[in-house]
């Protein structure tokens, strides 16, 4: 009898243990969470250096435009952007969970950041966190929220400051 109870006991530790496994899964917060408490904060991205300079030679008339794709050191054909305040799971219906085995993101709670995410072949690549301070790409990111194909992400900043594609001019 005491053997059973021992089983059964164990038979719905093991349920409850697979119940909360599952819905831990299913918020996209918790398991990142988890993520970004094991993995130590990376060096600051180069890329984020080089766009602040490609913008500031841009607005000194030394360049016409800010074309992305000669920045990155990394193959991509599809850039996504995210404004302040996005929830992971926002992310996660645009551009899938890939996105939490490459980025390093405070999104959720980032006021003053835009995410760049950057994919290939429908996996994500790299991610930035970029101040939006200087330059704004929080504009972009509702009117593509498909992503901006690599052949149109050159960028120029608009007449309200704000960063827009060269092909709006």
């Amino acid at each position: 009898m005491k053997r059973n109870i021992l089983r059964v006991l164990f038979s719905l530790l093991f349920v409850f243990t697979g119940i909360l496994f599952c819905v831990c899964l299913a918020i996209p917060e918790i398991p990142y969470g988890i993520k970004e408490t094991i993995v130590n904060t990376p060096t600051p991205d180069p890329l984020e250096f080089e766009l602040t300079d490609a913008f500031s030679q841009y607005e000194s008339g030394k360049i016409p435009f800010v074309d992305l794709s000669a920045l990155t050191s990394f193959t991509w054909d599809r850039l996504y952007i995210f404004g302040p305040y996005t929830l992971y799971s926002e992310l996660n219906s645009k551009i899938g969970i890939s996105w939490m085995f490459v980025c390093s993101t405070d999104i959720d709670v980032l006021e003053e950041t835009a995410l760049l995410v950057f994919k290939r072949n429908g996996i994500v690549e790299h991610c930035l966190e970029y101040s939006i301070l200087k330059y704004d790409f929080t504009s972009l990111a509702s009117s593509y929220s498909d992503g901006i194909p690599i052949q149109e992400a050159d960028f120029v900043i608009n007449k309200d400051g704000l960063v827009d594609l060269a092909s709006n001019r």
